[in-house]
């Protein structure tokens, strides 16, 4: 049984950060010592608000520096200069460092930010591939026919698989609560039922939430 997770988005806006609580959230009732890792934030500072809000919940004792890879300004440089696969060895050298700490890793992918969203996917699947991760896949389903779901969640799992990651599910998140029923048929029965994908219904007080509302509703 695998002791890590790697929850990848398709795109922004798929509200990836909750997902990746109601993961941490569930685990903590069964694993004490969960890991949470990032492989590129934004910057060192300020601090990464995702990982910032998972250790105070989930992991104070763990050190903040050890909880992700790199930032995106020095992952454009690698790659810019050719040092793509000295990249994907940084930021595993640093995830097994936190690996030895922990029971449980839970990881969190890539914002999307200032690239394609293929391109930034692809990355992702190399990076969970080099982790030796399963993937969770994240799809935001908001005003999305059902066919371009299922289609969605088939590329992913295309793009994983050609990287030998196996997936262990797939979220389809924010669908209109009126397309539900079309979205469960656009998806095989015993994929729903075993839990393979997971559909997700918008919720108005979700989508007006702030991070400081489920930071007080967590009482992190």
């Amino acid at each position: 049984m695998a002791n890590n997770l790697y929850i990848a988005a398709t795109g922004p806006g798929s509200g990836k950060c909750l997902v990746v609580l109601g993961v941490m959230e569930a685990l903590s009732r069964s694993v004490r010592n969960i890991g949470f890792f990032r492989p590129v934030i934004e910057a060192v500072e300020p601090p990464d608000n995702d990982i910032q809000l998972i250790l105070n919940r989930y992991n104070p004792g763990l050190s903040y520096e050890d909880t992700y890879g790199c930032t995106y300004a020095e992952a454009h440089d690698k790659v810019a200069n050719g040092q793509a696969k000295e990249l994907l060895n940084d930021i595993l050298e640093k995830y097994k460092r936190l690996e030895s700490q922990c029971d449980f890793v839970v990881c969190e992918g890539t914002d999307h930010t200032g690239v394609s969203s293929a391109l930034e996917f692809n990355f992702n699947a190399d990076v969970a591939s080099n982790l030796n991760c399963p993937v969770m896949i994240v799809v935001n389903g908001d005003a999305r026919d059902p066919a371009d779901l299922r289609d969605a969640v088939g590329a992913a799992r295309q793009t994983l698989e050609a990287r030998h990651c196996s997936v262990a599910a797939a979220v389809v998140n924010n669908i209109a609560p009126d397309q539900m029923k079309a979205a469960a048929k656009a998806f095989a029965p015993d994929e729903t039922d075993s839990g393979k994908i997971h559909l997700l219904p918008a919720d108005e007080s979700l989508a007006r939430s702030t991070l400081g509302d489920v930071v007080t509703a967590l009482n992190a």
